[in-house]
């Protein structure tokens, strides 16, 4: 029995002084590893969730301002409607007025075209009565 419990010590010792013999070498430098890689991990994780919050908060301000663009430019295009209609309405009576216009006159030298004619064919009508009474009297 004796033996037993000798050979438990001896095994004890022997993994006792592997394990001061390994801990330096292998597991100090292993759990340093270990840690740093988590601490890596860890920064990692915080710049992305930095960037993701900063992301969001940008793409969160281009909308706005594509929504305030959008806002301005319909804005801008009911302005321009209105400039257009105003300036179309403008046309429209210029151009009438201008027709009046050109009506009235056209229709002054029709009258005095008429007159013209009215005094001509008198005129003619005078002279063929002059002619026909002088050779019905001849």
């Amino acid at each position: 029995m004796l033996d037993l419990n000798f050979s438990v010590v001896v095994v004890s010792i022997f993994i006792f002084i592997l394990w001061k013999i390994l801990e330096p070498l292998f597991f100090r430098p292993v759990g340093r590893m270990i840690d740093e890689r988590d601490d890596k991990i860890a920064a990692d994780k915080q710049r992305l969730q930095e960037l993701t919050d900063l992301i969001r908060n940008q793409t969160a301000s281009i909308e706005q301002q594509v929504g305030q663009t959008q806002k301005d430019a319909q804005k801008i295009k009911e302005e321009l409607i209105q400039k257009g209609e105003a300036l179309r309405r403008q046309l429209v009576e210029t151009s009438r007025s201008e027709a009046a216009r050109l009506s009235l006159e056209k229709a002054g030298e029709l009258e005095r075209q008429i007159t013209a004619a009215e005094v001509q064919l008198q005129h003619e009508v005078e002279t063929f009565s002059t002619k026909l009474r002088e050779s019905i009297l001849a």
